[in-house]
């Protein structure tokens, strides 16, 4: 789907404009020692929450030097017996790294307060690390802590405070997830319990994702493909959302008590999943219980020819049965976007192709039969449409119970 970017550059420029402020505003407040972080992993089966991949690199970012700090909400829907943090100056939609030098200046986890529009925590956050300096789209990577010094509960609604300082000529990946930023010389104060930062309905910066530990018996999805896996749309003001909290991913993991983790971004077609993208290998060792493919859309509304994207498709069944071969692959049919009647063909006609059950798939997920407008057959329903192309939440929740029903209805692993 095409990548929303309504407002994203008028948001851009305004938060790259405070940077050119007196960074003295702020009087940097020395943080505590962090908990004891640790190499060791804990307990339980792997599992990744991302804040969103990024899909365009701001240069505004580059227009003077940064001293700030991000605030990230999330909330996990199983217990975390532990975790880490990674950071990466990162463009995961084309697969390439933003160059220059990022310092991050310390990390912070605490649970959030009653008011959800509001980035104060509910009481003084945990330092959990120091951070340090990655360079050319490199990762930073945390250690390891254990439940025992931070406890993530599941449905607990908990902040990630990182700070960021970088020389002026460094641009920064952003998303079109949620955030907090405060741009005033705010690197060393993201562990203050008072509310800081401007909220961004629409706007996250870099490639940020949790890497926690769950109990074993806890299931976990990789979610593939494009705009619908993720939460966002041209206009989130209009049609707010909570990141990827609202996403169907994550809808799907509270309701079943298990772990999403996206390697899906916006903007994304069938070729963006080529077999050598790194984004195969975001989350390292993790092992899905199931993996869903929803990625086609953009590709069809282009007029590529169907027969090219059912290769495309085949590609990517292939590389998940390749690297999880356990795992139960679940397809989906794609639903309109305002598309004219020669791409709507194209669409329907791919539509009965992956209703067929090809490529050794295990289940099919027909959204278009759900989300379409019966009165309408060119256009989303109204009451699930956020933009007419994307969803809004009520949209992300009905695809999680269609993707729990038709995991519901796999057959029983033999052997």
């Amino acid at each position: 789907m095409a990548t929303p970017r309504s407002g994203l550059p008028r948001l851009l420029a305004a938060l790259a404009g405070a940077t050119a402020l007196a960074l003295g505003a702020c009087t940097p407040v020395p943080p505590p020692a962090p908990v004891p972080g640790t190499d060791t992993v804990g307990d339980g089966r792997l599992a990744d929450y991302s804040f969103g991949h990024p899909t365009v690199v701001a240069e505004q970012f580059a227009d003077a030097p940064l001293d700030a700090v991000q605030r990230l909400p999330f909330t996990l829907s199983a217990d975390a017996t532990s975790f880490r943090v990674h950071l990466r100056n990162w463009n995961y939609l084309t697969d390439e790294p933003v160059a220059g030098a990022l310092e991050i200046g310390g990390l912070w986890i605490g649970e959030q307060g009653r008011d959800r529009r509001s980035s104060a925590y509910a009481a003084a956050p945990t330092h959990i690390a120091e951070g340090g300096t990655i360079i050319d789209g490199a990762t930073y990577t945390s250690p390891w802590i254990s439940s025992e010094d931070v406890a993530l509960g599941a449905d607990t609604p908990m902040l990630l405070s990182m700070g960021l300082r970088a020389e002026q000529g460094v641009a920064l990946a952003a998303t079109g997830g949620v955030s907090w930023l405060d741009m005033l010389g705010a690197s060393k104060i993201g562990g203050v319990k008072d509310a800081l930062g401007t909220w961004n309905p629409g706007l996250s910066l870099l490639d940020v994702w949790i890497e926690y530990t769950v109990p074993y018996d806890t299931p976990v999805l990789f979610s593939i493909g494009h705009s619908l896996n993720a939460p966002g749309n041209v206009d989130p003001v209009a049609s707010p959302h909570d990141g990827e909290m609202t996403s169907w991913p994550q809808r799907w993991a509270q309701s079943s008590g298990g772990a999403a983790s996206t390697l899906a971004v916006p903007g994304a077609w069938t070729t963006s999943f080529g077999p050598e993208s790194p984004k195969w290998v975001t989350y390292g060792e993790a092992e899905p219980d199931y993996v869903t493919i929803w990625s086609s859309s953009s590709d069809l509304a282009s007029g590529r020819p169907v027969g090219d994207v059912q290769l495309s498709m085949q590609v990517l069944v292939e590389r998940a049965r390749t690297l999880w071969p356990e795992a139960r692959i679940l397809g989906f049919t794609e639903p309109p976007r305002s598309n004219d009647a020669n791409a709507d063909a194209s669409r329907r006609q791919y539509n009965a192709w992956i209703l067929t059950q090809p490529l050794g798939l295990d289940a099919i997920v027909d959204v278009d039969r759900h989300l379409t407008d019966p009165a309408d057959p060119l256009e989303l329903r109204p009451d699930v449409s956020a933009d007419g192309a994307h969803l809004n939440g009520a949209g992300h929740d009905l695809v999680a119970d269609l993707v729990e029903q038709a995991i519901a209805g796999l057959p029983p692993v033999t052997g």
